[in-house]
Protein backbone atom coordinates (compact mmCIF):
# COMPACT_ATOMS: atom_id res chain seq x y z
CA UNK A 1 0.00 0.00 0.00
CA UNK A 2 1.81 3.19 -1.36
CA UNK A 3 0.80 6.94 0.52
CA UNK A 4 2.39 9.55 -1.01
CA UNK A 5 1.83 13.28 0.16
CA UNK A 6 3.98 16.44 0.51
CA UNK A 7 5.15 18.31 3.62
CA UNK A 8 5.82 22.30 3.90
CA UNK A 9 9.45 21.68 5.69
CA UNK A 10 12.54 23.07 6.16
CA UNK A 11 15.66 20.98 7.01
CA UNK A 12 19.04 21.40 7.38
CA UNK A 13 20.17 17.57 8.02
CA UNK A 14 17.84 14.87 6.05
CA UNK A 15 19.03 12.46 7.97
CA UNK A 16 17.61 13.61 11.38
CA UNK A 17 14.61 14.98 9.59
CA UNK A 18 13.86 10.95 8.46
CA UNK A 19 14.62 10.23 11.77
CA UNK A 20 11.76 12.35 13.81
CA UNK A 21 9.66 11.04 10.30
CA UNK A 22 9.87 7.58 11.39
CA UNK A 23 9.95 8.20 15.13
CA UNK A 24 6.53 9.88 15.27
CA UNK A 25 4.69 7.55 12.74
CA UNK A 26 6.20 4.32 14.94
CA UNK A 27 4.86 6.05 17.74
CA UNK A 28 1.29 6.63 16.42
CA UNK A 29 2.12 2.67 14.94
CA UNK A 30 3.81 0.52 17.70
CA UNK A 31 3.49 -2.35 14.83
CA UNK A 32 5.19 -1.04 12.21
CA UNK A 33 8.86 -2.23 12.04
CA UNK A 34 10.98 0.01 9.34
CA UNK A 35 12.23 -2.53 6.69
CA UNK A 36 10.14 -5.36 7.87
CA UNK A 37 6.54 -4.35 7.37
CA UNK A 38 6.92 -0.59 6.23
CA UNK A 39 9.50 1.47 4.52
CA UNK A 40 9.47 5.53 3.69
CA UNK A 41 11.19 7.31 1.44
CA UNK A 42 11.60 11.14 1.71
CA UNK A 43 12.63 13.84 -1.15
CA UNK A 44 13.78 16.97 1.07
CA UNK A 45 13.31 19.71 -0.84
CA UNK A 46 12.57 22.87 1.19
CA UNK A 47 9.08 23.51 2.42
CA UNK A 48 8.30 20.82 -0.52
CA UNK A 49 9.10 17.57 1.22
CA UNK A 50 7.52 14.59 -0.85
CA UNK A 51 7.04 11.49 1.54
CA UNK A 52 6.14 7.99 -0.19
CA UNK A 53 5.22 5.87 2.46
CA UNK A 54 5.09 1.77 1.98
CA UNK A 55 3.38 -0.30 3.96
CA UNK A 56 3.41 -4.17 3.01
CA UNK A 57 0.06 -5.77 2.01
CA UNK A 58 2.43 -9.41 1.79
CA UNK A 59 4.94 -11.52 3.05
CA UNK A 60 7.85 -11.42 0.87
CA UNK A 61 6.80 -8.89 -1.45
CA UNK A 62 8.75 -5.28 -0.96
CA UNK A 63 6.69 -2.68 -2.47
CA UNK A 64 8.71 0.90 -4.09
CA UNK A 65 8.42 2.98 -6.51
CA UNK A 66 10.64 3.98 -9.93
CA UNK A 67 9.56 7.02 -12.22
CA UNK A 68 6.11 6.89 -10.95
CA UNK A 69 5.28 3.32 -11.41
CA UNK A 70 5.03 0.52 -8.71
CA UNK A 71 7.89 -1.66 -8.38
CA UNK A 72 7.07 -4.88 -6.25
CA UNK A 73 10.46 -7.51 -5.78
CA UNK A 74 11.36 -10.28 -3.86
CA UNK A 75 12.44 -10.05 -0.27
CA UNK A 76 13.43 -12.30 2.06
CA UNK A 77 12.80 -10.04 5.18
CA UNK A 78 9.68 -8.45 4.44
CA UNK A 79 6.36 -8.84 5.93
CA UNK A 80 2.89 -8.74 5.93
CA UNK A 81 1.52 -5.55 8.17
CA UNK A 82 -0.96 -7.15 10.05
CA UNK A 83 -1.12 -3.84 13.11
CA UNK A 84 -4.12 -0.94 13.08
CA UNK A 85 -5.03 0.20 10.28
CA UNK A 86 -3.42 3.27 8.79
CA UNK A 87 -5.15 6.47 8.78
CA UNK A 88 -3.27 8.60 6.14
CA UNK A 89 -4.62 11.72 7.78
CA UNK A 90 -3.09 10.69 10.70
CA UNK A 91 0.68 10.18 8.61
CA UNK A 92 -0.07 13.56 6.80
CA UNK A 93 0.40 15.67 10.21
CA UNK A 94 3.58 14.04 11.38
Amino acid sequence: MKFVFFKNIICENATKCSQNIHEKIEGMYPQLEQGINYHISISHQATNHKIWFFVYEKNYEHEGEFNGELVIEHSEIVRKYNGDSIDINKIKNV
